[in-house]
């Protein structure tokens, strides 16, 4: 069996969801109608990086959140793997705001896929802290989620691999 992956080298506008949504459902189009199977798309594709404190506003955030829904129900007939911010309301960050994860979602035929963590994305594990980066300051990598989700697994163990069914298989 033959897979055909892509990736999707597409402008990313930091602090534009809507246009980097747009730019990306156009990628997700001309690649089903070159019959991929799999498209990769840039890390924080919906958002943006190097926003600063863009990251704290609610309607920011909520905007990503829908925008991502958008790609979620495009990936009819394809697997997208994107990346976007997600949130955990019912936790926080040191800083006391609502918890942020640099993250990878996976969806297909319309819905998001479930991996070995207990959100339907995968978080960045190595948040970058110098130049022009400050990751930490805004998102929660899984290094520090691992002892709240299982003190007896590794975070090698929470990186399992997504599994995705392709032409049947």
């Amino acid at each position: 069996m033959n897979i055909k992956i892509a990736c999707a080298q597409i402008e990313i506008i930091a602090g534009n969801p809507q246009l980097n949504a747009e730019t990306a459902l156009k990628a997700i189009a001309q690649a089903k109608a070159e019959h991929i199977d799999v498209l990769l798309l840039p890390e924080l594709c919906i958002p943006g990086y190097l926003l600063g404190d863009l990251w704290e506003q609610p309607a920011f955030l909520q905007d990503c959140a829908n925008f991502g829904e958008k790609l979620i129900a495009a990936s009819e007939g394809i697997c997208i793997i994107f990346g976007n911010i997600a949130t955990d309301n019912s936790k926080v960050n040191e800083d006391g705001r609502i918890r942020k994860y640099n993250a990878a979602f996976t969806a297909q035929n319309g819905k998001l896929i479930q991996g070995p963590l207990p959100y339907a994305f995968i978080i960045k594990t190595s948040l970058p802290d110098y130049r022009e980066f400050d990751d930490s300051r805004y998102f929660h990598s899984l290094v520090k989620l691992q002892p709240e989700l299982s003190p007896y697994k590794t975070v090698e163990d929470l990186l399992q691999p997504i599994k995705i069914v392709i032409k049947g298989e």
